[in-house]
């Protein structure tokens, strides 16, 4: 029969993707196929047509699974009736002919037939209790009866009997048929009982109804026992069965409209309904759990279905049904938690509804299906118990299909917790005549579009449920209702799989948009957007709208309500040229852009006054909310101007990308318990307290300790790593952080919390920069909080500790969080422990994998200098030979020849030296290195170098300039250990002449004037005679210049005096030459021995 004309909105809903069933062209013969749905997620389909079975996959149609009882039908009536999935198990009900059935149990993995239980009766309704692998704590719930079944069964027959069936999945698998053997409900050793059975190939089972059946009659009794109703038991079946997990109670449908709840606890009769009016056979059966019911109580809906020709109808009705306790149990296998209601009190009707009168032909259930959204804290860490197990969204879905002169669809909503809300005294709503605020009914015929083949069953998923996203708040109510809604349902067809979306209210309206056009009629989708509550009309002046104000209220409810694929339209349509004659252009977008901007951070201000004031130590879940919406503002407000600008720099896209970081950063420290800022510790709960004041103390004793332990040009009070971070990025930082506080900031620590944040505002500083420094920042809070835990003590000590342990996980999460690279983790951490002192440790990490590739000039320039500062300058050289810094100016080199000098490096600093002269063409390089041997006392080792004439010319000129008698000292031995005795005694003399001018006459130095005279002597005693009266001609010639130099005559003389001391070579005392060479060769030796 084709569908009904009849259609709602074309946008209300539509198929999204279609597979056609890849079945045999034979399964078609006889038009008798049914089907179903096997998981809640609506992944396995079943679909069977006579003794034919088939198992799908609803995304493709793809056969997973096929079984044939043809060799059982035997020309009889054979009908499958239905098929549940539990665990690994797959039961298959059927019935053949009017007499019997029988149940097939399959395992799904293998698609082994593990059981085939014969019923005598013919099964009108079944149910999954419990699979083979219960766990031991689930058979604690049950009945003892029940503890040594190994997969239980819920079964209704005709004559009203109800069955609790043992399948016996323990025992081995076999295909041939058993029966069931039922027992009373007291039995003193159902173990020895059940092993005989097993022995016998018999299913024990429990018949529920028992009492009911009295000599062809069915008693409808209560749970007191008393007979209700009489009714002939060729009339009566079981029409459905439901086992509700979270009571573990079944409740019992039957064919003459009542229904009965046992207890499989007691396996006992609790409940019978006994509603005058209600004569439709129940068809079905939902729960819901409402959210934060304070009472211990859930909803059991109940579906009553009739097409005979005198009577048809549909109706739900919805059960309130309390309990004496409400426990919390883990679920198995997704482990989550869920209710356990024990204890049944009471079960009243308190709702009525009637879908389908008697005009119409005929009513098939599609689907009865309810569906639940839990929060997603599924621990109860906190000891609330309401709000982790109760569900935060709670809807019964109703699906059917009517017959009069075409066929329609119709899916019912009803949302219990909007109802609960509209039965409150304080309510503004009358929940007896605006329905719509918990109920709608959506048409669905949809499904028909491309297909007309009848439908076999529907599946809605709760994960599927969406609704518009909001940035308002209060959200408005129209939002909240279940028209509101968008949900994806499954759809069963004879031919074909399917997927087709149902709309809400607001989503029809924002796929009714059409970029550029909604603005051109303004007025039209201005009117729509209000209809739905995209646009609050409460406080606007109809009087005062104008065509710019509609638009600017449909972009600002575009914005706010997250339509997004609509702002890209717009925005798409402007830079095409769309609409070219309209007065609203690119610029126009541009200025509404910006205005939002502006609006968006003046309420960001407002916002951060709580956060930064120290006037809390929390921040509220509300406050927190709105801080993210502001936070979802900005990015989408960004988003929207750089599809505006695309690959052009505009400032406007920078303030908002700041704007962004800034609240990204202030975020994290929220949830790192840095902020809020306070001025105390908190007694509430843990958090890093951060003192600027002491740390301002921490970082000036270190400063002063550095400038105290400079012994050189190249240490500086200000060498510290975290100064030249913050100098050589921006020197506007400390400026911008003298604002915040009423002293000049002259230095790293930040004076609050807040002075930090505000970097993320500089456009000049680049993101890996401003994220290092706030991980130096960490490292300090860190640091400090924990020395405060330690030397707290008390009775807090140990949870104090816990706390912080937890927080600086989060801490430690840092870098990831912002992905910052592990290289540059390591050094922040480096300078860190550097600027700490821990020298050892920073090398380390100085030394880690991929650090030295980051490592700029002024880095390699700091670590250099704090280290020579340390007096370790044993981890610089290893720096050095490790890290390898570059030398690229004369700074560089004098930090190299330093620390070569320092280890004793001298051969390396002189050949250092000599390179980078060349290389930089400065010849004071030389200069440095002597001049630093020379402060250090080390210069005799430079002198013990094998020099070229060039090097040794450069150092002794360096000596005669330093004009200083230690230098005409060094000079005169220097000469003398390269047996230049010529320059040696020229020194001298000027080392006198020196002397003389500068009047200076001392202990130390007179003792030293003595030794050199004597040194002299000694070499003029041993050098040979004609270089010595060279060297007394030399000496000589400069006689006339005594005019030039007075003093110059007493140098002379004691050169003289030591020639004129030697006795002459004569032939008196040829006979003492022997002796005399051994004088020589002494003194030789004893001048050498002070020389060295």
């Amino acid at each position: 029969m084709p569908p009904s004309k009849r259609r709602q909105g074309a946008r209300n809903c539509e198929v999204q993707s279609s597979a056609k069933l890849r079945l045999s062209s034979s399964f078609y013969k006889n038009d008798s196929c049914k089907g179903g749905y096997l998981d809640a997620g609506g992944k396995l389909t079943w679909i069977s047509n006579g003794a034919k079975f088939y198992i799908c996959n609803q995304k493709n149609g793809q056969v997973l699974f096929y079984y044939s009882y043809m060799s059982l039908a035997l020309g009889k009536e054979f009908e499958i009736l239905t098929c549940k999935k539990l665990g690994n198990s797959l039961f298959v009900v059927i019935n053949i002919g009017d007499e019997s059935g029988f149940i097939s149990v399959f395992n799904f993995s293998t698609k082994v037939i593990l059981k085939n239980i014969q019923i005598p009766y013919l099964i009108t309704s079944f149910d999954c209790v419990a699979e083979e692998n219960w766990t031991q704590e689930e058979r604690k719930l049950f009945s003892k009866q029940l503890h040594w079944m190994h997969g239980i069964a819920a079964i209704g027959t005709t004559s009203g009997r109800v069955y609790l069936v043992d399948l016996r999945l323990d025992a081995e698998a076999s295909s041939s048929f058993t029966e069931i053997q039922p027992v009373a409900i007291i039995v003193r050793d159902i173990k020895r009982m059940r092993q005989q059975f097993n022995q016998q190939q018999l299913h024990m089972s429990f018949e529920l109804s028992e009492s009911s059946d009295d000599s062809g009659r069915f008693q409808y009794r209560s749970h007191e026992d008393e007979i209700l109703e009489s009714y002939a038991s060729s009339k009566v079946h079981v029409t459905s069965i439901y086992f509700e997990k979270r009571s573990l109670q079944l409740f019992v449908g039957f064919s003459f409209g009542q229904f009965q709840i046992f207890d499989l606890r007691t396996l006992s009769l609790v409940f019978s309904s006994m509603e005058q009016e209600s004569t439709f056979p129940v068809v079905d059966f939902t729960l819901q759990e409402p959210e934060n019911d304070p009472k211990n109580v859930c909803y059991a809906w109940v579906v009553r279905n009739s097409n005979t020709k005198s009577n048809t109808g549909l109706t739900s009705s919805m059960y309130v049904v309390e309990f004496e306790d409400k426990e919390s149990q883990t679920h198995h296998p997704n482990d989550k938690l869920s209710s356990l209601y024990s204890g049944l009190l009471n079960c009243s009707l308190v709702y009525f509804s009637q879908h389908v009168t008697s005009s119409t032909k005929s009513c098939r259930i599609l689907q009865c299906n309810a569906l639940e959204l839990f929060n997603c804290n599924e621990q109860a860490a906190n000891g609330s118990f309401y709000e982790d197990t109760a569900p935060s969204t709670s809807l019964f879905l109703l699906s059917w299909e009517c017959v009069n002169d075409g066929v329609d669809v119709f899916t019912n909503i009803f949302d219990i917790n909007n109802w609960y809300v509209a039965q409150m005294p304080n309510s503004n709503s009358n929940p007896a005549e605006d329905h719509s605020l918990y109920s709608t009914q959506r048409t669905m015929n949809a499904i028909f579009e491309n297909n007309f083949e009848r439908i076999l069953a529907l599946h809605t998923c709760g994960d599927s449920l969406r609704s518009v996203k909001t940035r308002i708040h209060p959200i408005p109510h129209q939002f909240l209702i279940p028209d509101a809604l968008s949900f994806t349902t499954c759809c069963l067809q004879s031919n074909r799989v399917s997927y087709f979306s149902t709309y809400g209210i607001q989503k029809q309206v924002a796929l009714d948009l059409h970029g550029i056009d909604s603005l051109v009629d303004s007025r039209h989708t201005y009117q729509q957007m209000c209809s739905v509550g995209l646009i609050d009309t409460y406080h606007a002046d109809e009087k005062q709208l104008t065509l710019e104000n509609e638009r600017i209220a449909i972009l600002n409810a575009a914005f706010n309500h997250n339509l997004k694929s609509y702002m890209t339209r717009v925005i798409n349509d402007l830079m095409e040229g769309s609409r070219i004659g309209l007065d609203f252009t690119t610029n126009s977008l541009i200025d509404w852009a910006w205005k939002t901007v502006t609006s968006v951070k003046e309420e960001f201000n407002q916002l951060c006054v709580p956060i930064f004031d120290c006037s809390s130590s929390v921040v509220e879940d509300d406050h927190f909310a709105k801080l993210s919406i502001i936070r979802s503002q900005l990015k989408d407000i960004g988003d929207i101007l750089q599809m505006i600008y695309r690959d052009a720099k505009s400032s406007k896209v920078t303030v908002v990308h700041l704007l962004r970081q800034y609240m990204r950063m202030m975020f994290w420290l929220i949830d790192a318990n840095i902020l809020p800022a306070q001025n105390e510790r908190s007694n509430l709960k843990f958090n890093f307290f951060y003192k600027s004041a002491d740390l301002q103390k921490i970082f000036n004793s270190r400063r002063n300790q550095m400038r105290a332990i400079q012994t050189n040009d190249n240490c500086d009070g200000g060498c510290l790593m975290i100064d030249g971070l913050i100098n050589f990025s921006d020197a506007d930082i400390l400026k911008r952080w003298s604002n915040f506080t009423s002293s000049v900031t002259s230095y790293y620590p930040p004076p609050s919390v807040l002075a930090l944040l505000d970097i993320f505002y500089m456009d000049t500083i680049d993101d890996v920069t401003k994220k290092s420094i706030i991980l130096y920042f960490l490292l300090d809070v860190v640091s400090m909080n924990g020395e405060e835990i330690k030397l707290s003590g008390g009775q807090q000590e140990d949870d104090e500790a816990r706390l912080y342990q937890s927080n600086m996980e989060v801490i430690n999460s840092y870098p990831r969080t912002f992905f910052l690279p592990n290289e540059t983790t390591s050094l922040i951490r480096a300078f860190w422990l550097l600027d700490r002192g821990h020298l050892e440790e920073s090398f380390d990490k100085l030394c880690e994998a991929g650090v030295s590739k980051i490592l700029q000039d002024w880095h390699h320039q700091r670590i250099l200098r704090m280290y020579i500062c340390e007096k370790r300058s044993d981890i610089a050289l290893r720096y050095l030979w490790l890290l390898n810094p570059p030398c690229h100016n004369t700074e560089d080199v004098k930090l190299h020849l330093n620390v070569l000098c320092d280890n004793r490096q001298f051969y390396q600093a002189f050949e250092l030296a000599k390179t980078k002269s060349k290389t930089l063409k400065d010849g004071d390089i030389f200069c440095c290195l002597f001049q630093l041997c020379y402060r250090n006392n080390t210069l005799r080792q430079l002198l013990s170098l094998q020099l070229s004439r060039q090097d040794d010319e450069l150092l002794c000129n360096f000596l005669r300039q330093k004009s200083s008698q230690r230098s005409n000292d060094m000079l005169v031995l220097h000469h003398l250990m390269k047996s230049r005795h010529m320059e040696a005694i020229q020194s001298f003399q000027g080392r006198i002449t020196s002397t003389q001018q500068k009047d200076t006459s001392s202990g130390e130095k007179g003792g030293s004037k003595v030794f050199m005279n004597k040194l002299i002597g000694c070499i003029l005693n041993i050098i040979p005679d004609i270089k010595r009266q060279n060297i007394i001609t030399s000496i000589s010639r400069n006689e006339p210049r005594r005019k030039q130099f007075p003093n110059a005559t007493t140098a002379n003389r004691a050169v003289m005096d030591a020639h004129r001391s030697r006795t002459p070579t004569t032939a008196s005392n040829l006979m003492d030459i022997s002796s005399a060479k051994k004088l020589k060769h002494k003194k030789r030796f004893d001048v050498e021995k002070i020389l060295l």
